[in-house]
């Protein structure tokens, strides 16, 4: 563990737990595990981020907490999630999910799937302030992730833990119209990292 702490702030591999700029150490299932102790420790988890992924993080935390706080107070305005929520209610009724024979009453504007309104539906249980939110936080989450799959999986060489951190940071000003007006955008972008992640990991027939 103290190898762990006074080694986390010189930017290891982001394959490699703890390592120094120099020395590349597999990052071995003893060492996975003991980075899922550590979420458990917050100070300790956070003393083991280096300095840029400490920067990342408050970022892109300050960012998803400014939008979920706005959709809080103002559920309605400059978003389109009120569409996805409607439409699943829609689709829960029965009724048409498109133009012309969707009701009045429902925001229009809705060009996806009736799959997609039905995935919908556990969020659109709850409110719009609070499903918008956690619609948001989903999505960065997903997007997040299959980012850090795509880097390992796909990129020619291994990104160290400050480069993968820099990559998001740059990837944030693209992201940040998605996040605030809940589109569906950092979704689809999610699911095509994903299958390129996943194919480069499929061996050759």
């Amino acid at each position: 563990m103290q190898t762990v702490l006074s080694n986390a702030q010189s930017g290891g591999n982001l394959a490699d737990f703890g390592t120094g700029p120099k020395t590349r150490v597999p990052y071995t299932a003893s060492r996975i595990k003991e980075d899922r102790l550590n979420a458990f420790h917050p100070s300790l988890w956070w003393a083991a981020r280096t300095r840029w992924q400490q920067v990342a993080l408050v970022v892109w935390c300050g960012v998803l907490t400014f939008v979920c706080t706005r959709v809080w107070l103002r559920p309605t305005e400059r978003t389109v999630y009120p569409i996805f929520s409607g439409s699943a209610q829609l689709w829960w009724q029965g009724q048409d999910l498109y133009e012309p024979g969707r009701p009045d009453t429902v925001q229009g504007g809705y060009r996806y799937s009736p799959a997609f309104a039905a995935l919908m539906m556990p969020l659109a249980m709850v409110p719009d302030s609070v499903g918008g939110a956690i619609w948001r936080m989903v999505n960065v989450a997903a997007f997040l992730a299959a980012l850090a799959w795509f880097a390992q999986a796909v990129l020619p060489w291994r990104l160290s833990r400050d480069e993968f951190a820099w990559l998001t940071l740059l990837c944030l000003p693209l992201s940040v119209q998605s996040i605030n007006n809940g589109q569906a955008n950092m979704l689809v972008i999610t699911t095509m990292l994903a299958a390129m992640s996943r194919r480069r990991r499929i061996p050759p027939e």
